[in-house]
């Protein structure tokens, strides 16, 4: 757990949030977003976008609060292949680098994993 043992300074914390690894097959690349308008929840098998912006304004816990409890509350099936994709970022780099580069570069995936990285 990041600051358990040896705090981090304060201008650390500003990548543990919105920044992701992306896997190279010889080297890793890590990517910063300064801002994101949503997060990522998966829940079930099933992945949610969940907004944290409404109308340029930061929501309230409690209106986030609100979507948590409509995912949770959420009884459909994942669609195939969903609940399987998570499993492919604990790979070794290597696999997970060319599963990303063959099945990740256009289209519905593609979109897919912007929703999660960014």
């Amino acid at each position: 757990v990041p600051g358990s043992v040896i705090p981090l300074c304060s201008s650390q914390w500003e990548r543990m949030f919105n920044t992701t690894r992306l896997p190279g097959e010889e080297t890793d690349k890590i990517q910063h977003h300064l801002d994101s308008k949503h997060i990522v929840v998966y829940n079930r098998g099933r992945f949610f976008r969940v907004w944290v912006y409404h109308g340029g304004r930061l929501l309230k816990p409690r209106e986030l609060e609100i979507q948590f409890q409509k995912i949770l509350d959420d009884k459909s099936l994942p669609v195939p292949g969903e609940e399987k994709i998570a499993a492919l970022t604990a790979s070794d780099r290597i696999p997970w680098a060319k599963a990303r580069k063959s099945y990740f570069q256009s289209g519905k995936n593609r979109q897919s994993l912007d929703a999660v990285e960014k």
